[in-house]
């Protein structure tokens, strides 16, 4: 359940984020292949330009289901701490 719940809080700050007008593309990869980007139809809208220095992919490393949840739980708790 934790992860459900923090999808929707994530999904939730995207749109207030949407809506207050910040739509900066931030894409990831997990690889120096593919990217999300380069595998979208919509790639020609999204204008992203890696050869750009404002256009920097977020690099992502892979995590087992165990440390995603460890992550979850550790964010959580520094959020009802503060």
């Amino acid at each position: 359940m934790d992860l459900i719940h923090h999808n929707e809080a994530l999904i939730v700050a995207a749109a207030q984020a949407v809506l207050a007008g910040h739509m900066e593309l931030a894409p990831a990869r997990t690889d120096q292949k593919a990217t999300v980007i380069t595998m979208s139809d919509y790639s020609a809208i999204m204008q992203f330009d890696p050869t750009l220095r404002d256009n920097q992919y977020r690099q992502l490393t892979p995590l087992s289901l165990e440390a995603v949840l460890a992550k979850i739980a550790q964010e959580r708790s520094n959020n009802q701490e503060g």
